[in-house]
């Protein structure tokens, strides 16, 4: 594994698999020490997707930036997506949420 990670891109959605969390034996622990932008593409804000945003935002302690591509066509369920996420406990105080249509 790599101790040192800062940056990681989700381009392909997470699933659930064989955690609780869907992320768990995807990046263990140690990886979210150093942690700094994440960054997640085809977002389409099903429960599966939600556990691990939520799980990172809650365990990376250094994190910066998240940034969320939504590919959620209804506006008012990308606005209540959005407005969910927004009130996920986040460990690093100084952690942005960006909600972006343009995957970079």
């Amino acid at each position: 594994m790599a101790p040192n990670l800062e940056s990681v891109n989700f381009i392909q959605g997470i699933h659930r698999r064989n955690s609780e969390n869907g992320i768990g034996p995807v990046l263990p622990p140690i990886l979210f020490s150093k942690l700094k932008k994440v960054g997640f593409r085809y977002f389409e804000g099903h429960e599966k997707e939600m556990i691990p945003v939520e799980f990172m935002l809650k365990n990376a302690s250094i994190l910066r930036k998240m940034v969320i591509h939504p590919l959620i066509e209804s506006q008012e369920k990308k606005m209540s997506t959005m407005e969910r996420i927004l009130m996920f406990q986040r460990s690093s105080p100084k952690c942005k949420i960006v909600f972006s249509n343009r995957p970079q």
